[in-house]
């Protein structure tokens, strides 16, 4: 049976969803404790899409991922037959119990399997929000609040970034590796400069418009991690203005086929196969891009979000207190910049230093500062 036949068959809408699903193999959903009542348009309800619907492509692509894999781990689940909406619904039907004994088995699984503290939660976060939906749409009896708890994560354990001499190189190498003036080193700059000296996460790069550079007050107007449609203006440099400027001027990027429209992608795709180029360029595109960069600078392990990390510690050696850091950064919690800031004075170094030398025989010499 199709999925458009599962979602409309009599059988489901009476609640014999699980063997129209599976038919009369003993399956997971069937061997669990007597399913919810829900009402008859449940069948027919797209909780799926109605959860994935109005979030970023990013969002989509990680959370579809994660429910993916969620539902994956029921033995009798087969991606190629059986509809995700449709199981997604199953599982929304299960009790409280049912529910929090299966979360804690695949939490085991992914601790198992070698799955980082933060990848786990992550996981947890999407099946947890997706309830969250079908509880409000009366199509579960919790909404995914206190039935497991998450791994404890240490946040940015590691801040360091580049010293600021290898960023100056960084930025010079899109002309040095594909020409003075090409379309790729235009592009290339613009999403270097806009990572290192406005420290844009990845996302509000890749989801940029034509329309958000405003060239005459210097102005991006970016898109946030957690505000939704709400855009938030940032000022950026004389270079990176130039560098858009001469970037979205350039005869290869005006083309008959490409034609500049305020609602076009900022950032584009270059690829070569014809499908791909001049559409927006993807969050691992740019991920790559960065990598790519990386290894040309001697710095094999180089991400978007070091350079953010870069652009922080860069201004904490400047001088600036997190609260000026906060107003370049966007970051929504200033305790996330202390973070910074703590790290980057090292005083439980300084701290541990003084205690040994009051321990110590001979006290080390202090080094005066020329």
């Amino acid at each position: 049976m199709d999925a458009l036949a599962l979602r409309t068959s009599p059988e489901i809408i009476e609640g014999e969803l699980v063997t129209e699903l599976l038919g009369s193999e003993p399956a997971p959903f069937s061997a669990s404790p007597p399913l919810l009542r829900l009402p008859d348009r449940a069948a027919t309800t797209d909780l799926v899409g109605l959860w994935l619907a109005r979030r970023s492509p990013q969002t989509v692509r990680s959370y579809g991922a994660d429910i993916r894999a969620f539902f994956g781990s029921f033995s009798e689940y087969d991606e190629t037959r059986h509809d995700l909406n449709v199981v997604a619904l199953e599982f929304c039907r299960w009790p409280r119990g049912a529910k929090v004994q299966k979360l804690l088995a695949y939490k085991a699984l992914m601790q198992e399997a070698g799955r980082a503290e933060a990848t786990v939660n992550r996981h947890l976060s999407a099946i947890r929000s997706l309830l969250s939906l079908a509880y409000r749409l009366e199509l579960s009896d919790c909404d995914g609040r206190g039935l497991i708890e998450g791994e404890k994560v240490t946040p940015y354990r590691d801040t360091r970034g580049l010293d600021a001499k290898l960023v100056t190189k960084l930025l010079a190498l899109p002309m040095k590796l594909h020409g003075e003036g090409t379309l790729r080193a235009l592009r290339d700059e613009v999403i270097l400069r806009l990572l290192a000296e406005n420290g844009l996460r990845r996302a509000s790069v890749i989801r940029l418009d034509v329309r958000d550079f405003v060239v005459y007050n210097r102005q991006l107007w970016i898109l946030e991690k957690g505000k939704g449609s709400q855009k938030r203006d940032v000022t950026i440099s004389h270079a990176a203005v130039k560098a858009i400027h001469q970037y979205l001027s350039h005869d290869d990027y005006v083309t008959e086929r490409h034609a500049q429209r305020p609602d076009d992608p900022l950032v584009r795709s270059l690829d070569r196969n014809p499908d791909f180029n001049g559409t927006r360029l993807t969050d691992n595109g740019l991920w790559r891009l960065v990598a790519e960069y990386g290894r040309a600078l001697g710095v094999p392990r180089l991400t978007p979000h070091m350079m953010r990390h870069t652009l922080v510690t860069t201004m904490l050696n400047m001088g600036y207190k997190p609260r000026d850091i906060q107003q370049v950064t966007g970051h929504a919690k200033i305790e996330t910049l202390y973070i910074y800031a703590d790290r980057h004075e090292n005083k439980q170094g300084e701290l541990t230093d003084a205690i040994s030398d009051l321990f110590a025989e001979k006290p080390r010499k202090k080094r005066v500062p020329k």
